[in-house]
């Protein structure tokens, strides 16, 4: 009865002094500032105690977060404090057991935790040293050979010998006291033997320490009394916390924490010595329960009186306020749109005009503002419309002129390259199967050691020392690995230099699994967890992955011919189709999938089910009778079921994959044709005519009206007009006609109404009045003309294509009885030209594609008859002829990416001539149909060919060489011979052509990786590749 009441004065008291802490509690910010040094001091209890009774309401944001931040800590800590008493108990359990091992790791655990009470660890610390004392003193104690019976002969120092070996025996048993005796009789019998003086130090020691150990019933109580203390804490931190509950007024959470002191009480009631203590602190936490109840009385009526209380003055305030709390809004909002207007924000001063009609709807004042308001907002609208307009103009006519930029490089990435690849790397393959921490965890996993040596360590410490090395976060799953007869003291070797971090932790569990386990390691969200592949593979994830760019099939193109032949019969081909009303693009035939059937997989599709069914895993499939994983295919999306080691090796597959497919050609062919033509002409014709004089005259004639020749009459003297005869030469008359030739006699009837220059007998010799004129003809410049001289080269300045006219000529006559007409003609004549075409064509690793720069000209290239009643008439085809060039490419990388095999189909077409034929056919009766057809002239330079070409090589595919030279010469027999005056009957001509036409092929390989790390060095480091 006594002691019950000395309870409630006691739980009074608790209760005064904790209404009056309440009624004195500090500030929020205060209290959370105290919180933070109890919980620095490692008070965490008591800090979580004040940290969850701070009302939050009364805390900033950034408190907030400093008071969240710290109440997750402290629970942490107060867990973590909990489990380091635990393992200290568990500890001296062990040790009193003698569990030696058991006890120092449980020590060593406690000594890690950073939450656990100095004292504990002292505690640890002293545990550890006597264990390691503990196992000196049993690996010292040995069953020695029983000592030889001493004789009685025996000296004093052997006696002493004998007594020095009993002494260290009963020291190896632990019987210090024994030891003692013994060495110290030994030193009676021979003062100061070296071996019972140190024997006699070392067994005081020992007797020392183990007194300090004291004995296992001291070790016993000392333990329950230190339950019995922990008990009480926990009651009286359960105490704290119900009073902190009340003062929140949380009543659900202030009953559990004391129906839990009680349960804490009852459980330590075992501990209690004497029973008193437990009956004390039994009856503390009854009462504790009372008060909680009595309190939960006492604030539901004091609560339920001031909520009726509250409502009425709420309700009454309520009518008062709602009149004021209009015209308030009403004028804070007329003030808004006001401020808004005079900011020019119309459209945020028309939302609040509206607000404003919603409270008053018959607000003239407002009605009338926000009419004027989206007058203005019209307005500006219009002006920022027409400011994006021409904003967009100029950005338009920018584009267009970056549109005319004529890039030479095969490839050219966006100056932004790298912020669009940051942004669209978590669309790539690789982010749908792993994460941001995982691909964190890959690149160390990646990163090379310089060296590293392990050397008969345990596996344990080899993978701690391993997680060191790059902060891993490393996770080793013990039990399954002992499963496996591994365990943390398997000893492993390694000694490598400049080698990944993964190869090194795979060597490591290869050495500790041997031949008859296998380990293995997986990373999932940051953690690499070490376990044997069996229990790894129960652990499956699933994984989409895209492959729609590797089933895309990648198509052939064959290039149009340049050939006439087989345009003719494709144009013939085409019409026969029209005609027929085919289309252009016929529709694809296909086989149709009825309605409830699962279309079959697409061959490409299949194919890669296979290869990766085949290559990674093989026989773990379900669909080839495995148990682990699974593959399925839909509308190009692979769906993986498999480990993440599974799910690493077909990324890793796919990645080789569209390595391969990331490969392109750019192919360059050069058509260079150079030409030179040279032309050099020099001649004199010399002609004489002798008795000149008396060459005899005809009549000239003229045209009458009717288109006959009648005689020609001077109109001034009425006379006949005479002309000289054929022999006359164009140095004869006053205007010579520029339509004939030199050196051509000139037949002509005389319309210009004037005479010829008819000369006079003269005084040049010989000359007779009954002679005819005598002509000397010199034709050498016909003999040497260039005309004749034809090379088959085009461009030749002879030939058909020769000059029309010379570059000189020079000639005149001197008339007389003996008349004399020369010619003089010189020519000299160089020209040389280089033409280049050069298409340029990028295409796939082993694609066929091709280039086709034509002109296409329409000609009538036959004729088709109608026919009808009495009318014939022919009716034109037309085709169409491709001149140009057309490069035909198919291309192969090789393996080492430095050559390219070329399969080249090139062509270069020009157009020389349509030649015109008529063609006549019969029409109706007398009546002719005629018409025209045409016959194209191409030249056709065509190659076809196989090659190999270094990257960035270029290769002579072919070409050819066209030389022509044509010397002609004429003279007069004799006369060519006589020197000075050879040069009078001589005439030369040189023709010299000369065509070559050189075919090159450049490729160029297009690595996309390699070219994004060209144009943007390092940007693959910096993202992680």
């Amino acid at each position: 009865m006594r002691t019950r009441c000395r309870l409630s004065v006691a739980v009074i008291w608790s209760v005064t002094m904790t209404g009056t802490a309440w009624v004195l509690a500090q500030t929020a910010s205060d209290e959370l500032q105290r919180g933070i040094g109890l919980f620095e001091q490692g008070m965490f209890a008591e800090a979580q105690q004040v940290l969850l009774a701070i009302d939050r309401d009364q805390l900033t944001d950034e408190q907030k977060r400093t008071r969240d931040k710290y109440v997750d800590e402290v629970r942490l800590a107060v867990n973590l404090a909990n489990r380091a008493r635990q393992d200290h108990e568990e500890a001296q359990r062990a040790f009193d057991a003698g569990d030696f091992h058991r006890a120092d790791m449980l020590y060593a655990a406690v000594l890690r935790n950073k939450y656990a009470d100095a004292s504990l660890k002292e505690s640890a610390r002293k545990g550890q040293a006597l264990i390691a004392e503990k196992k000196e003193l049993e690996e010292a104690v040995q069953v020695a050979p029983p000592a030889p019976p001493r004789l009685a002969s025996d000296t004093p120092k052997e006696t002493a010998d004998g007594l020095v070996a009993e002494a260290g025996e009963a020291m190896r048993q632990g019987r210090q006291e024994d030891a003692i005796r013994l060495f110290q009789k030994a030193l009676d019998l021979q003062p100061g033997h070296p071996e019972a003086t140190k024997g006699l130090e070392e067994a005081r020691q020992h007797q020392v320490v183990a007194e300090q150990s004291g004995s296992m019933i001291d070790r016993t109580l000392a333990a329950r009394q230190i339950q019995w203390q922990r008990t009480e804490a926990t009651y009286r931190q359960l105490e704290r916390d119900v009073h902190a509950a009340i003062n929140a007024s949380d009543f659900d959470l202030a009953r559990q924490l004391a129906l839990r002191a009680r349960q804490v009480v009852e459980t330590g009631r075992a501990f209690a010595d004497p029973l008193l203590k437990y009956e004390v602190l039994r009856d503390q936490a009854t009462a504790l329960l009372e008060f909680v109840a009595d309190q939960e009385r006492v604030y539901h009526g004091q609560e339920a009186g001031r909520k009726r209380l509250l409502a009425e003055q709420q309700e009454q305030e309520r009518r008062t306020q709602i009149e004021e709390s209009r015209r308030r809004r009403v004028e804070a909002l007329f003030d808004q749109a006001l401020q808004l207007r005079r900011e020019k924000r119309y459209e945020e001063a028309v939302q609040a005009l509206r607000q404003i009609t919603l409270i008053e709807p018959t607000n003239e004042r407002a009605a009338w503002l926000q009419e004027d308001l989206e007058s203005l907002i019209d307005l500006q609208y219009q002006a920022r419309a027409k400011t994006e307009y021409e904003r967009e103009a100029v950005r338009t006519l920018i584009g267009a002129e970056d549109s005319r930029i004529p890039y030479s490089k095969e490839v050219i990435y966006p100056k932004n390259w790298p912020e669009i690849t940051e942004r669209r790397q978590r669309f790539g393959a690789t982010s749908m199967s792993e994460s941001d921490l995982d691909r964190a965890v890959r690149r160390r996993l990646n990163e090379p050691v310089d060296e590293i040596q392990i050397g008969g360590k345990g596996l344990g410490q080899a993978l701690e020392e391993l997680r060191d090395l790059k902060n891993l976060n490393l996770h080793v799953n013990w039990p399954a690995l002992a499963k496996a007869r591994v365990t943390p003291e398997t000893k492993v070797s390694a000694h490598l230099k400049n080698v990944r971090l993964e190869k090194v932790l795979t060597l490591l569990l290869e050495d500790a699994g041997g031949t008859e386990a296998r380990l293995g390691f997986a990373v999932d969200e940051g953690v690499v967890t070490i376990s044997t592949q069996a229990d790894l593979n129960e652990k499956t994830v699933d994984v989409v992955y895209d492959v729609r760019d590797l089933l895309f099939d990648i198509p052939e193109f064959a290039a149009p011919s340049l050939e006439l032949g087989e345009l003719r019969q494709a144009a013939i081909a085409d019409n026969r189709k029209l005609s027929w009303g085919d289309s252009l693009f016929p529709e694809e035939s296909g086989e149709k999938v009825e309605s409830g059937q699962t279309p079959a997989p697409k061959p490409a599709v299949q194919e890669l089910l296979d290869l990766i069914r085949e290559r990674v895993c093989p026989g773990t499939w379900r669909e080839q009778g495995g148990t682990v994983g699974s593959l399925r295919e839909l509308n190009g999306q692979l769906i993986v079921t498999h480990t993440s080691a599974a799910q690493r090796a077909i990324g890793g597959l796919l990645g080789q994959l569209r390595e391969t497919r990331a490969v392109q050609i750019a192919v360059e062919a050069r058509f260079i044709q150079v030409t030179s033509n040279f032309l050099e002409d020099l001649g004199i014709n010399l002609n004489l005519i002798l008795n000149q004089g008396n060459a005899g005259f005809d009549l000239g004639t003229v045209l009458d009206a009717s288109g006959l020749p009648t005689a020609a009459i001077d109109p001034a003297t009425g006379a006949a007009i005479l002309v000289p005869r054929e022999f006359s030469r164009l140095g004869f008359l006053p205007a010579p006609p520029i339509t004939q030739g030199f050196g051509t006699p000139v037949n002509f009837v005389q319309p210009y109404r004037q005479s010829g220059l008819v000369p006079g007998t003269g005084t040049v010799a010989p000359h007779s009045g009954q002679t005819t004129p005598i002509p000397i003809i010199s034709n050498i410049l016909a003999i040497a003309d260039p005309a004749a001289s034809n090379t088959g080269v085009p461009g030749s300045f002879g030939g058909d294509q020769g000059l029309l006219n010379p570059a000189l000529q020079i000639s005149g006559s001197f008339l007389d009885n003996l008349q004399l007409d020369f010619l003089i003609r010189a020519t000299q004549a160089d020209s040389r030209s280089t033409t280049l075409q050069a298409p340029r064509l990028t295409l796939s690793n082993g694609q066929r594609a091709f280039i086709a720069v034509v002109t296409q000209t329409a000609y009538v290239s036959g004729l088709n008859a109608v026919v009808a009643t009495e009318v014939g008439q022919l009716e034109p085809l037309v085709s169409t002829l491709n001149t140009g060039s057309v490069l035909d490419i198919e291309a192969t990388v090789s393996a080492d990416r430095r050559y390219v095999t070329l399969t080249v189909r090139a062509g270069l077409a020009n157009l020389i001539e349509l030649a015109t034929v008529p063609v006549n056919q019969a029409g109706n009766f007398s009546t002719g149909v005629s018409a025209n057809i045409q016959t194209p002239v191409v030249q056709l330079t065509t190659i076809r060919s196989t090659v190999t070409v270094p990257d960035n090589g270029t290769l002579l595919l072919g070409g050819l060489k066209l030389t022509g030279e044509v010397e002609r010469e004429g003279g007069v027999p004799v006369l060519s011979k006589i020197p000075i005056l050879k040069r009078l009957y001589t005439a030369r001509s040189t023709v010299k052509d000369e065509l070559v036409l050189l075919i090159l092929i450049k490729p160029k390989i297009i690595i996309q990786p390699e070219a994004e790390e060209d144009a943007f060095p390092g940007l693959e480091t910096s993202l992680g590749g």
